[in-house]
């Protein structure tokens, strides 16, 4: 299936004069603290020598010590149970740093003090697998999300100072793209996020398998399904409904759909609060066992996705089930090659542009039929 980097026609004069593409809206990036200028660790004299920002804390300025032999320092979160340990020894020009996430303890690294680009190479690594594995447990006791742990050998995004990626991804209605300038706002507004967050959303191919006779929360015809989908979603579906027969006797509707799925980049150390902000506005919601899964945002096809950062970017489809096994929520490629040119919009776009751009996709959206358009093989690229 192609991507959806729709121009949109016809009567729409304020999508027609922006020449809105309605597939990928950059909404745009918090503001941060500059890094400002910082030394090499064996150069460091004194506390405004380093980074202000390192992996999993800030700067804390006052454990800042020197002695004759090197000096040491604290990076601390807002959480007080994660920060970063670091030392700098003087007669092997050796720097050592010890991590800990949540009150558990990760890697040491011991490198060169003859620059910083020891620390970041052996952090490129990726998270530990324990801390991983408790953010994953963590997370979807306390949201309705899907955690994808890091795989083995995987790509790592990671960047110095701030460290590993992640990105939140949740499936969002039309009519409440405007609401992400506040979603962004908010971010922005919290010291506590110390790294560079991104907000944008992506047009995405969205297929749901649904097995008749075991869900009960969805309409046993394609023509009511499609209006159904409509209304919650904002945007039509691609084709029709359809059923099939699978193993002689079960039958299968499928839905095929278009979704604007929300990608939310943030630094692993701040993905809990990027996540309570989404959660707060009501974007995401908390686990509700016993929910209809067709219900937004609480059920099972409006869960949010983390994925390690860069995923993305791949040529990834992510999918899973309900709990009860009533149906498979799949989505389509979430950005495709064609877009990766497109990222650097989101750093660049003021609030202004992005807040218009955001109205005219949902005034885009309202003026569609609920059934074939935009058509997958009719796409303007």
């Amino acid at each position: 299936m192609s991507d959806p980097k729709i121009k949109p026609a016809g009567q729409n004069t304020l999508n027609e004069q922006a020449k809105l593409d309605v597939g990928f809206l950059p909404v745009g990036v918090t503001q941060r603290q500059p890094l400002g200028i910082y030394k090499a660790p064996d150069k460091v004299r004194s506390v405004t020598d380093l980074p202000a920002r390192l992996y999993l804390g800030s700067l804390a300025e006052n454990t800042f010590h020197k002695w004759d032999e090197g000096w040491d320092v604290r990076y601390e979160d807002a959480d007080p149970n994660t920060f970063v340990s670091l030392e700098y020894r003087q007669a092997r020009n050796l720097l050592v740093a010890r991590f800990t996430w949540n009150g558990i303890d990760g890697i040491s690294v011991y490198c060169s003090g003859k620059d910083w680009k020891g620390l970041a190479q052996q952090m490129s690594i990726g998270l530990p697998k324990s801390w991983d594995e408790t953010a994953k447990q963590n997370i979807e006791a306390d949201f309705n999300a899907q955690y994808f742990v890091q795989p083995n050998e995987s790509l790592t995004i990671s960047g110095f100072p701030d460290g590993v990626r992640r990105t939140l991804v949740f499936p969002l209605p039309s009519y409440r793209l405007l609401e992400l300038i506040s979603l962004l706002d908010a971010i922005d507004s919290d010291t506590a996020i110390a790294a560079v967050v991104s907000v944008s959303a992506v047009m995405t191919p969205n297929r749901i398998d649904y097995i008749q006779g075991r869900c009960e929360d969805i309409p046993d015809t394609p023509e009511a399904l499609a209006s159904q989908s409509r209304k919650t979603t904002g945007l039509p579906c691609y084709r029709l409904p359809e059923v099939a027969t699978v193993d002689d006797s079960l039958e299968i509707l499928t839905l095929n759909r278009w979704i604007y799925l929300v990608h939310v980049g943030c630094a692993f150390r701040d993905l809990m609060r990027v996540m309570s902000h989404c959660q707060g506005l009501g974007l995401i919601s908390i686990p509700h066992i016993n929910c209809t899964p067709s219900d937004y945002p609480d059920g099972m096809e409006w869960a949010a996705l983390v994925l390690p950062g860069g995923f993305e970017c791949m040529d990834i489809r992510p999918q899973y089930f309900d709990r009860a096994r009533t149906r498979r929520i799949a989505y389509g490629r979430l950005l495709s090659p064609e877009r990766l040119s497109e990222i650097t919009t989101v750093r660049d776009i003021s609030r202004m542009k992005a807040h218009n751009q955001l109205m005219g996709a949902a005034a885009w959206a309202l003026s569609q039929p609920d059934v074939g358009s935009p058509e997958p093989n009719t796409l303007v690229h």
